[in-house]
């Protein structure tokens, strides 16, 4: 038995906030999220979710245009881990790290 007299489902997501959780969610993956990136994922969530409601509804506001920028701006100012994001770089790191291991055990 609930307590509720409908049983309400909570609204799907959206285009913006599922990738925006996306990003996050790899982020974490990668164990680049400090304290300030995690505030920031908790107010980016919110912001996309709102945006997406916002653009769903028909034309968009200047707030909207505002909080768009601004979401943007804050995705930007995210950490970007360099490990595969560069083939040939990877590649130099993963050779550098074999051939000191190497260099290493050999003595």
């Amino acid at each position: 038995m609930t307590n509720e007299l409908f049983q309400v489902e909570p609204p799907p997501t959206g285009e913006i906030e599922d990738a925006v959780r996306e990003a996050f969610d790899d982020l974490d993956a990668k164990g680049v999220l400090g304290p300030i990136e995690k505030a920031k994922r908790a107010a980016l969530i919110k912001a996309a979710a709102a945006l997406d409601r916002s653009l769903n509804g028909g034309a968009p506001s200047v707030a909207t245009s505002n909080v768009l920028k601004n979401v943007l701006e804050s995705l930007d100012s995210l950490p970007r881990p360099a490990e595969g994001t560069d083939r040939e770089l990877d590649a130099f790191d993963a050779a550098l790290a074999e051939l000191t291991r190497d260099a290493l055990t050999a003595s």
